[in-house]
C-alpha cells in the first residue's frame, strides 16, 4: 500500500508525495502526487530523499520538465555536477543530460538497429 504524505480522519492523504511499493528486489519506487517542474514543498523533498535513499531510484512517471526545471528539481538535493560529455559545452546548461529512444524525427528509434551495426548485419 503507497505510503501517502499523511492521514485525515484515518484515511492516506495524497497530498504531497505519495511513495509505491517497492518495484523489484533489486530496488526502486514510483512516486506520484508531486509536480516536479514546480517548487517542493519540504515535506516532499524529505519524502523522495528518503525513498530514494531506501530503495536506490525512484521513478516519477508522466513529468515534463524543461532542462531549467530539471536543474531545480535536481538542486534540491544537492549541487549538481556539470556533465561532462563530449557536447556538453553546446547546450543551455551541461548539467542536463537527455536519454531517449526517439530520432530526430520524434519517432522512437529501432531497438534492434543498434544490434544488427554490433552484430554486423
Amino acid at each position: 500500500m503507497p505510503q501517502a504524505a499523511g492521514t485525515i480522519n484515518g484515511a492516506a492523504a495524497t497530498v504531497g508525495a505519495v511513495i509505491g511499493p517497492r518495484l523489484s528486489a533489486a530496488g526502486g519506487v514510483v512516486i506520484t502526487g508531486v509536480e516536479l517542474s514546480q517548487p517542493l514543498p519540504p515535506a516532499s523533498k524529505e519524502r523522495i530523499l528518503a525513498a530514494f535513499l531506501d530503495n536506490q531510484f525512484v521513478v516519477f512517471r508522466g513529468q515534463s520538465l524543461t532542462r531549467e526545471q530539471q536543474f531545480a528539481f535536481s538542486s534540491c538535493f544537492g549541487e549538481v555536477e556539470p556533465h561532462r560529455g563530449p557536447t556538453a559545452a553546446s547546450k543551455r546548461y551541461g548539467v542536463a543530460h537527455v536519454i531517449s529512444n526517439l530520432g530526430a524525427d520524434g519517432q522512437p528509434d529501432d531497438p534492434l538497429r543498434g544490434r544488427d551495426a554490433v552484430r554486423g548485419g
